[in-house]
C-alpha cells in the first residue's frame, strides 16, 4: 500500500446522486459518463494531495494530509463536474462528505471511528450537515450545497 497520510486526516467519501436512475436513463452510455467521472475525481483529488483508498461503482473513498487540502479538492471537483459535457446534456451530481479525524492506520489501511463517521457523512450531506451544523454552531458553505464537513469536537472548544 502507498505512503498513506498519517495522524489526523481529512476523509472525502463522494458518489453520484441518482445513478442508478441515470443508469436506466442512459443504458449503455453510462460507462462512458462513469469513466468521465472517474477521470475528473481522480485528477482534481490528486492534484490536491489526496491518496485513493478505495472505488466501488461510482463512489469514491479518499484521504488527504490536510483539510484544508480536501475541501480545496471538492470544490474544485465539483466545478470540473458542473463545466463538463455530459452524455444528452444529463445532469450528473455528485454528494461529497468531508470528516477529518484522528484514525488508525494499520497494515491494510486505515480504521477507526473516524472512518464510519465519514462513511456514514459521504453518502449523506443532509445528514452531515445537520450534524455539524448543530455540534459546531456553524452553517454549511453556501456556494457549495454540495460538500459538508464534519468536524471533531475540540477540547474547551
Amino acid at each position: 500500500m502507498p505512503s498513506l497520510p498519517s495522524g489526523t486526516v481529512t476523509f472525502l467519501f463522494s458518489d453520484i446522486e441518482g445513478s442508478t436512475q441515470l443508469l436506466k436513463q442512459l443504458g449503455d452510455d453510462f460507462a462512458a459518463l462513469l469513466a468521465d467521472h472517474r477521470s475528473i475525481l481522480r485528477d482534481t483529488f490528486g492534484k490536491h494531495g489526496g491518496h485513493e483508498i478505495d472505488t466501488q461503482g461510482d463512489a469514491f473513498f479518499y484521504a488527504f494530509p490536510r483539510a484544508h487540502a480536501a475541501v480545496a479538492g471538492a470544490v474544485e471537483a465539483q466545478r470540473a463536474l458542473a463545466a463538463h459535457e455530459w452524455p444528452d446534456g444529463t445532469a450528473v451530481r455528485v454528494r461529497i462528505g468531508l470528516h477529518t479525524g484522528e484514525p488508525v492506520l494499520g497494515q491494510e489501511g486505515f480504521t477507526g471511528i473516524d472512518v464510519v463517521r465519514a462513511a456514514r457523512i459521504g453518502p449523506s450531506p443532509r445528514a452531515a450537515r445537520s450534524f455539524s451544523a448543530r455540534r459546531r454552531g456553524l452553517s454549511p458553505p453556501p456556494t457549495s450545497p454540495m460538500v459538508w464537513a464534519s468536524v471533531p469536537s475540540v477540547p474547551g472548544g
